[in-house]
C-alpha cells in the first residue's frame, strides 16, 4: 500500500511524502526493495538533492535494477 502510494504521490509532485512512502514499503520488507530504492532516487533528483539520489541509486543497482544501472551510467560518474 506504502508503495503505491508513494507512486501516486510523486505524479502529483509531492516528491517528500513520496520518499517517506517509499521508505515505509522498504522497511515493511515490500517484495519490490529495488524499485522502492529506484523511485526514491527519483524523489531525491526532484527535490535537488542528487547525492541522496545516487545513493538510493546504488542501493537498487546492487539489487539488480537495470533501471538504476542506466540512469547512473547516464547521469552519474562511479
Amino acid at each position: 500500500a506504502y508503495y503505491n502510494r508513494g507512486t501516486a504521490r510523486f505524479f502529483l509532485g509531492k516528491f517528500m511524502e513520496d520518499c517517506e512512502d517509499y521508505q515505509k514499503s522498504i522497511d515493511l520488507n515490500y517484495i519490490k526493495k529495488a524499485d522502492a530504492y529506484f523511485n526514491r532516487g527519483l524523489c531525491f533528483q526532484k527535490l535537488d538533492q542528487k547525492k541522496k539520489a545516487y545513493r538510493e541509486f546504488l542501493k537498487a543497482k546492487e539489487m539488480g535494477s537495470q533501471k538504476a544501472i542506466e540512469i547512473i551510467k547516464n547521469y552519474y560518474t562511479e
